[in-house]
């Protein structure tokens, strides 16, 4: 396995016609965290193929990949499938075994080696399934079902594979265009044409119309204004991804913002805070999916631009302003019994009361169904059980915990490693391994936070803030989770050193 796949040069000959037959029937290389996920998934049967969807999403060659072998195992008319297809489809009709089989015969891209093309490749990846998103987001906010969102998002995530395919595969002009275009970064297209004498959005386009990719996708790139609410969807989050690594407070921002605005029928302020909401969700999905430090910031904003995101009406900002106001000093307030609490808690020599006091606070703080503490049973350390539960105290026999069992090996993660772990839809994937998904259906819970308890000496069980609901924990309420456990914890390991 390594960076190039099936070993395709493009020509010497820079052109989006000859490039665009030369790819044909070539494969692409693969993200190594889509190989990694997709490898524990196909091996644990209690994952789903929403699961399996979720990865795919990520990884555009893959996705490319997965719904034209549907297209060939289901004997499926080429042009019609492409045209209406899903991921969720292409998944139920290849099944787990065969795309076990995929996963291991792919190239996968060199992240590690640092070279030019891998970087710029990655970044492009994350690029297009942050286009990806947003359009499918906009869509939905236009009210049209979720087969022709998610139609949308297919499109939208193949919007760059001319971009993808020329980093993924060798030619004499990458290293090149990549020196051009890291020089002239708001230039990026400019550096294109200035090295290959096109831009790659021309050999997307004739990629897309090879390989009969849903019309939406080959209209995008005409740049018609009258043009359908799909196909401006698609334009407007592509517009959306470009402007944002210019900065929130940039010019293209504020274009970006009013064009999205007209689109949605909504206020400029009302759209901004969607921008940044969809923005921010993505960026943290991305990060969970991603494990390569150097691209977690591909999309963060420098921190000197971390402030309004546009000019807003006066009524706008006089009504954020005082939104402003009474949100910091809520803050200001739950800060400061977050510290009475803490210093409650350094003053308390009993370890039971330490406990009963950190799981009130949380459930003060936190937004969970539920707060439980498990401790090891007496005389074994294998058996959680629990001993104090807030709130929610109905049917809790699925609490007792035997870490012997594999579908606890989360809780064992936990313990062992003495980690504090959050667990919702978009994180879940990376403790797949730690059979997750088996554990959140045993305790019946959509969302949780879990900590240990006690000292590497002296482990005495697990905390735990739960939720049934996918998204009502923030993080925010993790963070305070987190103060609250670490202050807990600074305190046992003080109580049993003295002990």
């Amino acid at each position: 396995m390594g960076y190039q796949a099936n070993d395709v040069h493009l020509s010497d000959e820079a052109s989006p016609i000859i490039w665009a037959s030369q790819l044909k029937h070539a494969d692409f290389s693969v993200l190594p965290d889509t190989v990694r996920c997709l490898d524990e998934l196909t091996t644990n049967d209690r994952s789903d193929s929403h699961h399996l969807v979720n990865v795919i999403r990520h990884d555009p060659a893959f996705a490319l990949k997965i719904l034209q072998e549907a297209a060939r195992v289901g004997h499926f008319d080429q042009e019609t499938w492409m045209q209406s297809s899903t991921l969720s489809q292409a998944v139920v009709v290849l099944g787990y075994d065969r795309i076990k089989r995929m996963i291991q015969d792919v190239d996968i891209v060199d992240i590690e080696s640092n070279r030019p093309e891998s970087v710029r490749y990655l970044q492009c990846a994350l690029q297009a399934y942050h286009a990806a998103v947003n359009a499918e987001g906009f869509i939905r906010e236009k009210r049209y079902d979720r087969k022709k969102a998610e139609q949308i998002f297919i499109a939208t995530l193949l919007h760059r594979i001319g971009e993808l395919a020329f980093w993924c595969h060798s030619n004499p002009y990458s290293k090149e265009l990549s020196v051009v275009m890291s020089q002239h970064q708001e230039a990026c297209e400019q550096a294109q044409v200035q090295v290959l004498g096109f831009k790659l959005c021309e050999l997307s386009e004739r990629l897309a119309n090879q390989w009969c990719v849903n019309n939406c996708l080959s209209q995008s790139f005409s740049n018609d204004i009258a043009a359908s609410d799909p196909v401006n969807a698609i334009n407007i989050a592509e517009h959306f991804t470009t402007a944002i690594g210019k900065g929130w407070k940039s010019s293209s921002i504020q274009r970006v913002t009013k064009e999205v605005a007209s689109f949605l029928e909504r206020d400029i302020a009302d759209t901004a805070w969607l921008l940044r909401k969809q923005h921010d969700e993505v960026v943290e999905e991305m990060n969970n999916f991603v494990e390569v430090t150097e691209f977690k910031i591909v999309f963060e904003d420098p921190a000197d631009i971390r402030e309004e995101l546009i000019c807003r009406n006066k009524q706008a900002e006089a009504e954020q302003t005082q939104s402003s106001v009474d949100k910091d000093a809520m803050l200001k307030q739950r800060l400061a019994l977050v510290e009475k609490v803490i210093s409650a808690i350094e003053h308390q020599p009993d370890p039971k009361v330490i406990l009963r006091i950190l799981a009130k606070a949380i459930a003060r703080f936190c937004s969970a169904n539920r707060i439980v503490i498990m401790m090891f049973s007496p005389g074994t350390d294998r058996l959680l059980t629990p001993r104090l539960v807030i709130r929610d105290k109905n049917d809790m026999t699925n609490f007792n915990i035997d870490l012997t069992d594999i579908n606890n090996t989360l809780v064992k993660h936990v313990l062992d490693e003495n980690k504090i772990c959050w667990v919702n839809d978009q994180t879940s994937i990376r403790y797949v391994a730690y059979s997750v998904n088996s554990f959140r259906k045993k305790i019946n819970s959509k969302s949780f936070f879990m900590a240990p308890l006690g000292t590497d000496k002296q482990k005495l069980g697990v905390i735990l803030a739960d939720s049934s609901q996918p998204d009502s924990l923030s993080a925010q309420e993790f963070q305070l989770f987190s103060q609250l456990v670490i202050a807990a914890n600074t305190k046992l390991i003080k109580l049993y050193e003295i002990n």
